[in-house]
């Protein structure tokens, strides 16, 4: 699987970002901090495997937009795969479109992966902070976890397998004491023990608890016999509480006299009450009769002042009209106001435009639709134009400036070259210096031919160099149309093929010695510094072309924007010229004023047509005022009515006035006469009301057997005094029924005679006495129950005997718990550990015999052999001098090494059955000039079998490797930073 395009939506720092990587299987990212080297190789992951919505979320655009992207795949059998995944877009899983037009999801992406994601990360990607890891790792584990690196390609099997082995040793050892399990067993047997101790007890318990049982028997007897003595007591007291009442009962019932047995109760009250009923009765039916002459008196009045029934049946014809007629008169008015009000809104708006039109010649022109839209990109069109001359402008001097500065910065750059000649010197000079320093103590002749072939090979590369900057110059002479460039194109091709000519055909001049060199060390670093100013000079130069090739494209571009700029401002000065015939008004304004002034027409006309239609409708309301005033004359004419002012608002107030009183005065006919019958009726209901109080004030006195009222009240103090009597004489037997039982009254003849209360009194006394012989008896029997209950808590100390078997099985079921918790670790542990070994015999020969050549070739051959040594199951690494070491025996860089060297033979191990893309992020950043070539090397190599990913800060690894292609981020002009 290689990916061969990438295109960011949004992720993080960038946005509508392109990469076209169809190119090598190499590509190099370059990149300073915080360029977005991580957030790019974290965006590849996020397509290839998703991430939970919280995650996506962190990686939102600052600007807003959507996160996510796409990616396109190249598959092993030749078919292209485009997966796209959004964050908002199917809950973010991936859409995988085929080459054939057909569509997939989720499930088949993650099928041609054939990994997890945590899987993929440990084999097919790694970055500097997994060497920082192995740093913190202790010594002695460092075999150990570099060994599961080249097992799985994680660090955190050793860590797990570390975890396991503390877990089960805090949970259970077979001779320990400190582990769980083992104080469990301990203290199950210590509760055990007690247990039995306090099972022989037991018996004697049983005897006590009998004993309690007998004496508790015995306190209920006690217990019973005390409650009947009480009982008696308790009736014995309570006739001697109420003694008084007693004695007053009796004196009450000796005191009543007979009464008659029929006179009326409370005859007094009831004769009082009557007579206050009568009173008011009487008095409002005196009221009555008065209001009622009055009432009458007041009907014929108004009878005499009402209009006739023709007259009024005229006036409520007027009146029902007066309503539509008013709201005419609103109307007239609101008409009025509106009409000068339009009249002065277009003169302030005509006034305020300040052009040459006036109210009455409004009419005369239209405004149709088509008109704002030409007026407003007549604006618009002036607008762009003079923005486009300002930059046309702007541009011109821009190019002026950078053609001189380019023009001189060309002059100085060739007058700070060497004559061809001494460039020619120089660089013998140097190639014989530098030929005698690697060729020293070699054959003359094989020195000579190793220095043909280097001056071969670089006479080549001069010619081609020569080719390209003789090209880039004919070419920029013909967009410049200059001669002298195109003559100076071709004697720079000439000059080159002279160069190619005589150092491919010359032999060094001394023969005798191809290698010596008369230059001393001092004078080697001199002239190397004038051949690099020099050759610097050449490449500023071929850059220096390029650009004035690009000015000169960018200048005939300018040339046609200016003769398209003259065009369209000649199509736009008659379209303008015709507007301003058409609407003279528009003769002294500016054109970019024009749709602002129409929008401000448009309304002032639409004002006026408004205007007329108002005239308009205000006439038509007047004439129906007139109307209806004609007809209210003739009417007030009829009745014989004076009225003054012939307005039709002081007809209206007279006729309202007219109304008014003849509402008045039928209202005020239907109030009396409704106030007559209610009188009446008032009149009516007040006999009938009188007539039970005069009733029953006569059943009163046949009642007391008296005929006048004086004669009632004397026999009424009578029978009260003699009531009272035997009212209290029953309340006195009421309450002594409530407070004593219904035995007690009758065993002591409470209500016969008087009891005896000093017999009553003795024996109470008696009573007593036997209560207190009874609670001394009982406190005995509770100190005896006292003494048993003490010993009984002393044998089960409370709950502590079921306490204690409650905690034994407590206990076990916790370590039955803890036994199966062991269990489950000592299986996983053992999991593990069969697991570790079944990737030793299956994957790791393989992966340490890849990892031991690149091991080699990265300590620049001082490890010759790393192997896995099955008696002591770890890591041997064998040294060039034939000793063996233990990765614990590792200097830190040398450790370093090596994990790398075991993560990428993984990689390379698995990556035949999984061609997947391998990511590397600044893994080696720390390592010198020459570890890194030797790097370089190796992933080259691996490029060739799976694509390679390397981000990086270190602009010099994108070059001297044929297969990476370097990708400078600061550079990518199809992506922007968020």
């Amino acid at each position: 699987m290689k990916i061969t395009y990438l295109h960011i939506y949004g992720f993080g720092k960038w946005q509508h970002l392109e990469l076209h990587l169809e190119n090598g299987n190499f590509p190099v990212m370059v990149g300073d901090n915080e360029a977005g080297k991580s957030t790019l190789r974290k965006f590849l992951l996020f397509m290839l495997f998703g991430l939970p919505p919280k995650q996506r979320e962190y990686y939102q655009p600052k600007t807003g937009g959507p996160i996510g992207g796409r990616i396109a795949l190249l598959l092993e059998e030749g078919e292209k795969v485009m997966v796209e995944r959004v964050h908002d877009r199917h809950n973010g899983a991936a859409v995988c479109r085929m080459s054939n037009g057909e569509v997939k999801d989720e499930s088949f992406l993650q099928s041609l992966i054939g990994m997890e994601r945590g899987s993929y990360e440990a084999i097919f990607s790694f970055e500097a902070s997994d060497l920082t890891d192995i740093h913190h790792i202790e010594k002695q584990d460092l075999g150990e976890t570099l060994l599961n690196v080249g097992l799985t390609g994680s660090t955190q099997i050793n860590e797990t397998e570390k975890k396991l082995e503390q877990k089960l040793a805090e949970r259970f050892k077979p001779h320990g004491k400190k582990p769980a399990i083992n104080r469990r067993l301990e203290k199950i047997d210590k509760s055990a023990k007690q247990l039995r101790e306090m099972e022989q007890e037991e018996a004697s318990y049983q005897q006590l608890k009998e004993e309690q049982r007998e004496l508790k028997a015995k306190m209920e007897e006690l217990r019973k016999e005390k409650t009947s003595i009480q009982e008696v007591l308790f009736r014995q007291q309570r006739l001697l509480q109420v003694k008084g009442l007693v004695t007053s009962y009796h004196q009450h019932a000796n005191a009543a006299e007979v009464y008659p047995e029929n006179f009326p109760i409370e005859g007094k009250e009831r004769l009082t009450a009557i007579k206050e009923q009568l009173l008011p009765l009487e008095s409002e039916r005196q009221l009555i009769i008065e209001s009622l002459h009055e009432t009458e008196q007041k009907l014929d009045e108004l009878q005499s002042r009402q209009l006739p029934e023709e007259s009024r049946l005229k006036l409520d014809e007027l009146i029902e009209k007066m309503p539509p007629v008013e709201d005419l008169m609103r109307n007239n008015e609101s008409l009025k106001s509106r009409v000068r009000q339009i009249e002065t809104r277009i003169d302030h708006g005509l006034e305020d435009l300040a052009i040459d039109l006036t109210m009455d010649e409004l009419e005369a022109y239209d405004f149709p639709f088509y008109l704002e839209e030409e007026w407003n990109q007549a604006a618009k069109q002036e607008e762009s134009l003079e923005q486009e001359e300002e930059r046309l402008i702007t541009k011109e001097s821009r190019l002026t400036a950078e053609e001189t500065h380019a023009k001189q910065r060309h002059t100085a750059l060739e007058e700070a070259l060497l004559p061809e000649q001494v460039y020619r010197d120089y660089t013998g000079d140097l190639e014989a210096y530098e030929q005698r320093q690697r060729y020293e103590g070699q054959d003359d002749s094989d020195i000579l031919s190793a220095i043909m072939e280097n001056r071969s090979q670089q006479a080549k590369k001069m010619f081609v160099l020569t080719i390209g900057l003789s090209a880039a110059g004919i070419l920029a002479a013909w967009l410049l149309s200059s001669v002298p460039i195109a003559i100076f194109a071709g004697l720079m091709l000439l000059g080159g093929f002279y160069i190619y000519k005589q150092s491919s055909g010359d032999i060094p001049e001394s023969g005798k010695n191809p290698a010596g060199s008369l230059l001393s060390h001092e004078q080697y670093q001199s002239v190397r510094n004038k051949v690099d100013r020099h050759e610097e000079a050449l490449y500023q130069l071929k850059h220096l072309n390029e650009e004035l090739q690009r000015l000169a494209v960018e200048r005939m571009k300018t040339e046609e924007q200016k003769q398209a700029f003259t065009s369209r401002r000649e199509r736009l000065d008659w379209m303008l010229e015709e507007h301003r015939r058409n609407y003279p008004f528009l003769k002294d304004m500016e054109s970019g004023h024009w749709f602002k002034l129409y929008h401000a027409l448009k309304p002032l006309k639409e004002k006026y047509r408004e205007y007329q239609e108002a005239v308009k409708e205000m006439d038509a309301v007047e004439q129906e005022l007139h109307s209806y005033g004609n007809q209210v004359e003739r009417f007030l004419t009829e009745i014989g009515w004076e009225w003054k002012g012939n307005q039709i608002s002081a007809q209206l107030s007279e006729l309202s006035y007219i109304s008014d009183q003849s509402k008045e005065i039928i209202t005020n006919l239907r109030q009396y006469e409704k106030q007559k019958e209610e009188l009446e009726d008032r009149l009516k209901r007040v006999d009938t009301r009188m007539i039970p109080y005069q009733r029953e004030r006569q059943i009163l006195l046949e009642q007391g057997g008296v005929e006048t009222e004086q004669e009632f009240l004397q026999l009424d103090h009578f029978v009260a005094k003699a009531r009272d009597h035997s009212q209290k004489q029953k309340e006195l037997q009421r309450q002594l029924s409530a407070t004593l039982k219904q035995e007690d009254v009758q065993e002591y003849h409470v209500f016969e005679a008087v009891p005896d209360y000093q017999q009553l009194e003795r024996d109470t006394i008696e009573q007593q006495k036997m209560q207190e012989a009874l609670e001394a008896e009982q406190e005995g029997v509770r100190q005896q129950l006292a003494d048993i209950h003490s010993r009984l808590a002393q044998l089960e100390d409370a709950e502590q005997f079921s306490h204690k078997r409650y905690r034994l099985q407590a206990e076990r079921d916790e370590l039955h718990e803890e036994a199966r918790e062991w269990a489950v670790l000592q299986t996983a542990y053992q999991l593990l550990s069969r697991t570790k070994e079944i990737y030793q015999h299956s994957y790791l020969p393989e992966v340490l015999n890849r990892a031991t050549g690149w091991f080699d070739k990265l300590t620049n051959g001082q490890y010759k052999r790393v192997y896995f040594h099955p008696e002591e199951g770890k890591l041997q690494i064998e040294a060039a001098s034939g000793w063996k070491f233990d990765a614990s025996e590792l200097s830190r860089g040398t450790a370093d090494q090596l994990y790398i060297a075991l993560r990428l033979s993984l990689s390379a191990v698995l990556s035949r059955k999984e061609r997947l893309p391998f990511f590397i992020d600044d893994a080696f950043v720390h390592f010198d000039h020459t570890r890194t070539s030797v790097m370089m090397e190796i992933l080259d190599e691996m490029s060739k079998q799976h694509q390679v990913f390397l981000f990086t800060t270190r602009k010099e690894l994108a070059e001297g490797t044929n297969e990476s292609r370097a990708i400078k981020l600061e550079d990518q002009i199809a992506g922007e930073f968020a």
